[in-house]
């Protein structure tokens, strides 16, 4: 019988030296390698000359930086080479940018062919202390009687321990340790899944509870809350509710509010952005791109509780707004009737599913898209199929990756449509995470 002779693997994964050429969408260094094959490694920076272990066929884990770039600073972070959460802080946030605007444009122009972007300037605010939301991961070692609280470390289920964090807002940031002695104290750790920190109306804090409280566990939270002026939530498996809040806080519902001061309440586990003051740049950015008129009837897809829809609500005549969370949707409609929009309707419904019949239906002369990471391509993909009249004259797709966003460009183009403008969204400094805003016009 004929033997082929087949190359060992056992060496596939020891240490190789190669040099960073460019960083990708996630901010990673791409390697080419002598075989033809391409790396992509986290930390590294282009044109360095770096060690490198491979992971798996693609991904390789960086080791050591022999010829350092001089883009690459110091990440002020202590935890930064531990913890999985920031990511690139070994750039500072003016090259974050650049290298981030060019992964859109690359992708735009790999996938939808784009050419001359007319890139406007980039919506930010704060590069540190600005996420108003964030989970923390627990684990009770029993052996050691210890209690582990912070961040999973990168591609890893280890717990990082913090006693604080940088980029979350100093408010919740100085709550790190007051919790962690409360949760050890308590006894809590031992039947804990996670803890969650959302700074709203008030501080907001969601235990994830394998087993109901004792009456004294109830106490000492209630006297936390008093003392820290917070509302504790807790979450099973089956909901999340309020269970006790400090007296001078009114209103134990979390709530963020619009542009216009109208309360968009919400409960944990719902979506809302991290970064509110960069999110008040972008509601207001996405209006003045949409330029809806006052009779104008606006589509707002993946609507969630009503970032968008209850100001565009003041500003036109009609806006259906549609969410695939029945529990978000309800809470939509509640919103926009305590705000007294009664031009607004809200709808659940699967956005994976719409057909162009039903999107031809709303008659919408505006559409805006904010759709989670997997993008929006059963919506585009309809564009196409619509009457022209029943083309809306503007879109506004609000992304959180740049790759479904190119995908998805695409079809809009192929519909009929232009890029007229686009830009950043720094909603995420200090991680790979890239937001954009694209305005697509059709074309008359």
């Amino acid at each position: 019988m004929v033997q082929f002779f087949k190359a060992s693997k056992k060496n596939d994964k020891q240490p190789r030296k190669g040099i960073v050429a460019a960083l990708d969408h996630q901010l990673q260094g791409v390697v080419r390698e002598h075989n033809g094959g391409t790396r992509f490694v986290a930390g590294a920076l282009p044109g360095e000359q770096i060690t490198y272990k491979p992971l798996s066929k693609f991904s390789a884990e960086l080791l050591s930086v022999k010829s350092v770039s001089t883009e690459r600073i110091e990440p002020p972070c202590p935890y930064y080479q531990a913890c999985g959460g920031c990511d690139v802080q070994h750039l500072n946030e003016s090259n974050q940018q650049t290298y981030k605007q060019a992964a859109v444009a690359g992708l735009l122009q790999k996938f939808a062919q784009t050419e001359q972007l007319s890139w406007q300037p980039t919506l930010m605010a704060d590069a540190w202390g600005y996420r108003r939301k964030a989970r923390l991961a627990t684990f009770w070692d029993g052996k050691r009687q210890h209690l582990r609280l912070g961040f999973r470390a990168a591609k890893s289920k280890q717990i990082t321990e913090i006693a604080n964090c940088p980029v979350l807002r100093p408010s919740l940031s100085a709550l790190i340790e007051p919790l962690r002695q409360l949760i050890f104290n308590t006894g809590l750790g031992r039947t804990l899944g996670h803890v969650e920190l959302i700074q709203a109306n008030v501080v907001h804090v969601v235990l994830r509870v394998l087993k109901p409280l004792s009456a004294q566990q109830k106490q000492e939270l209630t006297a936390f809350a008093e003392q820290h002026s917070l509302a504790f939530w807790l979450q099973d498996d089956n909901s999340v509710a309020s269970v006790t809040t400090a007296k001078e806080c009114n209103d134990a519902f979390c709530y963020d509010q619009s542009i216009d001061g109208d309360r968009l309440y919400f409960t944990p586990g719902d979506f809302i952005q991290v970064n509110a003051d960069v999110n008040e740049q972008m509601v207001r950015q996405a209006l003045a791109w949409l330029a809806p008129e006052s009779d104008a009837v606006v589509l707002d897809l993946f609507a969630g509780v009503g970032n968008f829809s209850l100001p565009l609500a003041r500003r036109v005549k009609q806006v259906i707004a549609i969410e695939g969370v029945a529990g978000m949707s309800q809470q939509l409609a509640a919103n926009a009737q305590a705000a007294g929009c009664d031009n607004l309707i809200a709808e659940t419904q699967d956005l994976s599913q719409i057909g162009a019949k039903k999107l031809a239906s709303y008659n919408a002369t505006h559409w805006l898209l904010d759709p989670a990471r997997a993008g929006a391509d059963k919506i585009v993909e309809q564009l196409g199929q619509l009457p022209e009249q029943r083309k809306p004259k503007r879109i506004v797709y609000v992304s959180c990756a740049p790759d479904t966003l190119a995908r998805d460009s695409k079809c809009i183009l192929a519909a009929g449509y232009r890029l007229k403008q686009l830009g950043l969204v720094d909603m995420f400094p200090q991680t790979h995470h890239i937001e954009t805003m694209v305005c697509f016009e059709r074309v008359a």
